[in-house]
C-alpha cells in the first residue's frame, strides 16, 4: 500500500492484481514491483522466488497490459522489495546482475539497495 501510494502521489498510473503486486508507469518509464516478506535468515529462499515472479508476470500480465493499452516504454524497471534491507551484499550483487534492482520502503520512499536500478527517477 505504502508503495502505491508513493507513485499515485507522483501521477503514475498503477497496477496491482491477484499476480502483481504493484506495476506503475507513466509516459516514459515503467516500474515492476514483487514484494516479498523476508528476514535475513530467509532472503536467498524469497529473493530466487522474487525474481521468477519478476519474471513470469512481466512476460504475461504487463506484456498483456501494455497490448490492452497499446502502450510501450523507454525504460522499464523490475524490482524486488524485501520486507527488510537484506545483509546478504553478494546475492544482492547477483539479483542486480540479471539487471533487476531491490529496494526497500521506508518513510514514503523506496531505497536502492545495491546498483540504484531507475530509483532516482521516481
Amino acid at each position: 500500500e505504502e508503495l502505491i501510494s508513493i507513485f499515485r502521489a507522483k501521477g503514475y498510473t498503477t497496477l496491482s492484481n491477484e499476480f502483481v503486486d504493484l506495476f506503475a508507469h507513466d509516459v516514459e518509464r515503467s516500474f515492476l514491483f514483487e514484494v516479498k516478506s523476508t528476514e535475513n535468515r530467509n532472503f536467498r529462499v524469497q529473493a530466487r522466488k522474487g525474481i521468477v515472479q519478476l519474471y513470469e508476470y512481466d512476460y504475461f500480465e504487463i506484456n498483456k497490459y501494455k497490448k490492452e493499452k497499446d502502450i510501450d516504454f523507454k525504460d522499464k524497471y523490475r524490482i524486488l522489495v524485501p520486507s527488510r534491507e537484506p545483509t546478504d551484499k553478494k546475492y544482492i550483487k547477483f539479483i542486480n546482475s540479471l539487471d533487476l534492482g531491490v529496494g526497500t520502503v521506508d518513510n514514503k520512499k523506496l531505497n536502492p539497495v545495491g546498483k540504484d536500478f531507475g530509483f532516482s527517477k521516481i
